[in-house]
């Protein structure tokens, strides 16, 4: 009996620690539910009323760029992530409303476009330091690329606080040296 309680204790604890479905996740079952009139008894679709109580089951974390980038439907939609369709199942009742989409190849396009954007501010405060005379303005330059560098942590990766400020110090630091370097 006591062995039972753990494992309910230790499912219990699981399912609290779970992330919570994303809002999008909800509507577009709640959207498909809709089309599919009557796939599902409606007192067996009450539990999307009980948001507080659903759970990802395969937890997906992505990054606050990606869930911007998602909220609109021309980049959801859009022809470059479009995936090959599977077959389909006989009961599919509205299959030109299904979109396949390749996560790996958002989740590549956009760990370009960050590449991109690192390799930007490591480069850029190189060529602003070399044409900036004085130290008020040079420091100025820095604080600067700092900020920017620290919001684009936040909003381009799912870094927590401290993983971002401690990267935003390596990246002041390096920016120091340019400081040093460029006097």
């Amino acid at each position: 009996m006591l062995t039972k309680i753990d494992e309910l204790l230790l499912q219990h604890s699981t399912l609290r620690i779970s992330p919570q479905v994303p809002e999008r996740s909800i509507a577009s079952i709640s959207n498909w539910l809709y089309n599919q009139q009557d796939a599902i008894a409606k007192l067996e679709t009450r539990y999307l009323d009980k948001v507080h109580d659903l759970v990802q089951l395969v937890p997906k974390s992505s990054t606050p760029l990606r869930r911007f980038l998602e909220k609109s439907t021309r980049f959801r939609l859009s022809s470059l992530w479009k995936e090959k369709e599977p077959p389909l199942p006989v009961y599919s009742s509205h299959p030109e409303t299904l979109h396949y989409s390749s996560d790996t190849r958002i989740d590549t396009s956009i760990g370009v476009v960050i590449t991109v954007l690192g390799m930007g501010m490591l480069i850029a405060p190189l060529w602003v330091l070399a044409y900036t005379d004085g130290i008020k303005q040079r420091l100025g330059v820095i604080t600067v690329f700092i900020v920017v560098f620290l919001g684009l942590l936040a909003f381009t990766t799912v870094a927590k606080p401290f993983e971002s400020l401690a990267a935003a110090a390596a990246y002041s630091a390096v920016l120091a040296v340019f400081l040093q370097t460029a006097s």
